[in-house]
């Protein structure tokens, strides 16, 4: 019995040191670690890219209201295409950002305001088409718009109305905004009166921003 007990504390002793040269070695390499994503470029505020542009105007023109933005920039976006421009190229003439109205010249749209990162998440999704408007819109490509005063008189309806000789017949307005479109291609525009222009603006159809 003395014997095998001996025995059995060379064998624990044996398996004892093994398992401390297991501990005493050196762990395994840790995995290398995975590269970091190359970061986007940061785009400077007045750069003439058509995301910044893009932004800049929507923040300009509706700085409040995105349903308008998505309205306004997608038309802006296939008005730029179908001309084969820059997104700023058609909304400034090259001439840089300022108010729409430069040196006497009226310009595609205003673009004093520098860009925010809520405009700018809506450029990137209307240039990626991400966003659309609703369908009534997207059929009329072509279209203008104008936003009415907030005072509900003729007076203020009357100036809208009045738009129709450079831009076309109005057609519509923008769900849960003052914007009106206005398509070119529509004839005759709108019949109104000093007296009547409140009531006739107020029939136009009104039309969703995007789809549901």
């Amino acid at each position: 019995m003395v014997r095998r007990e001996r025995y059995a504390l060379v064998f624990l002793g044996a398996a004892l040191a093994g398992a401390g040269l297991l501990l005493l070695s050196e762990p395994p390499d840790p995995p290398p670690p995975k590269p970091n994503p190359t970061p986007k470029p940061v785009l400077a505020d007045d750069s003439y890219d058509d995301e910044t542009a893009l932004a800049r105007m929507l923040r300009s023109e509706d700085d409040d209201n995105t349903d308008a933005q998505a309205v306004i920039g997608w038309l802006t976006i296939q008005t730029a295409r179908r001309r084969k421009q820059s997104i700023y190229q058609r909304i400034t003439d090259g001439r840089g950002y300022g108010p729409r109205v430069l040196d006497g010249k009226s310009r595609y749209a205003d673009t004093r305001k520098p860009p925010n990162e809520r405009t700018r998440k809506i450029a990137r999704k209307l240039l990626n088409g991400e966003i659309l408007p609703s369908e009534q819109i997207r059929n009329h490509p072509t279209a203008s718009w104008v936003e009415r005063a907030r005072a509900d008189t003729n007076e203020a309806a009357a100036v809208i109305l009045r738009r129709q000789k450079s831009f076309g017949r109005i057609w519509g307005r923008i769900a849960g905004t003052r914007w009106y479109l206005f398509d070119e291609a529509l004839k005759p525009p709108l019949d109104w009166t000093p007296a009547t222009a409140r009531k006739v603006l107020a029939s136009v159809p009104i039309l969703p921003a995007t789809e549901a």
